[in-house]
């Protein structure tokens, strides 16, 4: 009966002290919590990409009216056609999207429609010339002249690459974007 006893009173010493002195596994309990809670209140951006063929038709006035067909299977693209891509998104995670950039790289068959790209997000908008390294609002070339000296002026439609969208601030849970551009297929 002793050694019962004694038994049963350092087992209730070793459930104790961790209870009394709120042990590690008490601690990495709360830790988890946090983690959870953290995990809950990540930004989470969910984007879809769209593409449409500008359509021109001529009323009985001769007047132009364009429209935009969505591109699908069986839709026909030629040289000449022009598309415009909308990136259209959504902030579903339970915190703000901090640094939100999106990259929407121009396809080799395309060339950049100048001054086409819009965004209803008050995002910046810069372009780039060389396959995404380094970006600018107004892309700029170095041209040589007949005279042997050296100029800067626009960069051609032909060279744009890349189109990137910064927000200003942070993307707001339940916030939504869209963003979109033209392109001219060559």
């Amino acid at each position: 009966m002793k050694r019962f006893l004694i038994g049963l009173s350092a087992i209730a010493t070793i459930v104790a002290v961790p209870v009394l002195t709120e042990a590690p596994a008490t601690a990495g309990w709360r830790e988890a919590g946090a983690s959870l809670v953290q995990r809950l209140r990540r930004p989470e951006v969910k984007l879809k990409l769209k593409a449409a063929k500008k359509v021109v038709t001529r009323d009985k006035q001769g007047e132009a009216k364009v429209t935009w067909k969505g591109i699908g299977n069986g839709t026909v693209v030629q040289p000449g056609d022009t598309l415009r891509y909308q990136l259209s998104g959504r902030n579903v995670g339970e915190a703000a999207a901090a640094n939100l950039v999106l990259n929407q790289a121009i396809p080799a068959q395309m060339s950049y429609v100048l001054n086409s790209t819009q965004n209803n997000a008050g995002m910046s908008t810069s372009y780039s010339i060389n396959n995404g390294k380094t970006f600018s609002a107004k892309p700029t070339i170095t041209v040589k002249q007949p005279d042997g000296t050296l100029a800067t002026q626009p960069a051609p439609a032909e060279l744009y690459s890349h189109i990137r969208w910064t927000a200003k601030s942070g993307f707001n849970p339940k916030g939504k974007l869209s963003a979109s551009y033209e392109v001219k297929v060559r």
